[in-house]
């Protein structure tokens, strides 16, 4: 702990890639904390890449625990066609995007850094959106220090963090085939279906899209009951629009559409 709290007071002032996610969020709490409030900045990127749930997520934290953070939306369509043609390096260039301008807001707000909450846990999947925080000196905290996942969520268990135990999540467009582009209309729909099995009591879940069809991923505590009323999922996201679904007997595995990169697949 001692080395973490003196990484972030070197960092004087710094303003935060805030998602709601429990990376973030504990180092919000943390660096509050060891810097007050009045140095500490989080900042949400309304992109339409996010949920509702997760937007909302971050201002209520915020409200609760005394951060100061700000929601800068920015709609869909405004972003650069070359993200929502959804390339194999989409992530690389949307991250160069956000923390480019998080770069800027320190730099005319008076924050000495920009920090995120990645952790060495990141490092064992291939992640294009890394190489673009680092290529633009982008701090991070958890990472320097070595902590993983399970250091993070611990931490934020003792600190009273409500969202210590939240399932992994990711952007919505991740959850998309390489290649396909991406709108409004997709994104909903998986944001909808995703809502619809976790109101089924599916913990964490994902609704892979390729076409027009739909691979339901489940955690593996969940995988085994998924299974047994694959039909009645299959039913509900194909009420939502999607030809054929299917439950993933494989489970929910982190960034399984670069399993089909690896493989030559939608590159």
């Amino acid at each position: 702990m001692q080395e973490i709290t003196s990484y972030i007071k070197n960092l004087e002032s710094l303003v935060i890639g805030y998602s709601g996610g429990v990376d973030s969020t504990l180092l919000m709490d943390m660096a509050t904390e060891i810097l007050g409030k009045e140095r500490v900045l989080g900042v949400t990127m309304d992109i339409g890449f996010q949920t509702r749930e997760e937007v909302n997520r971050t201002k209520s934290l915020a409200q609760e625990r005394g951060w100061s953070m700000k929601v800068v939306e920015n709609p869909l369509e405004n972003l650069d066609e070359e993200i929502l043609k959804n390339p194999v390096n989409r992530c690389y260039t949307c991250k160069k995007t956000i923390f480019s301008f998080l770069k800027d807001v320190a730099e005319k707000e008076g924050y000495k850094k920009v920090c995120d909450g990645a952790n060495i846990d990141d490092l064992g999947d291939i992640r294009p959106g890394m190489e673009a925080t680092k290529e633009l000196g982008i701090a991070s905290p958890f990472l320097a220090c070595g902590w993983g996942k399970e250091d993070i969520r611990q931490e934020a268990k003792k600190r009273g963090l409500p969202n210590w135990d939240l399932a992994s999540s990711a952007c919505l467009a991740s959850r998309v085939a390489y290649g396909q582009k991406l709108d409004r209309d997709l994104l909903g729909k998986i944001e909808e279906g995703e809502k619809w099995l976790k109101n089924l009591g599916f913990n964490l879940v994902r609704v892979r899209v390729h076409g027009k069809n739909a691979r339901i991923e489940l955690g593996k505590e969940d995988l085994e009951r998924g299974l047994e009323i694959e039909e009645k999922l299959r039913e509900g996201l194909e009420n939502l629009g999607f030809d054929q679904v299917e439950v993933d007997p494989k489970g929910y595995r982190q960034g399984s559409l670069n399993e089909e990169v690896s493989h030559g697949i939608n590159t």
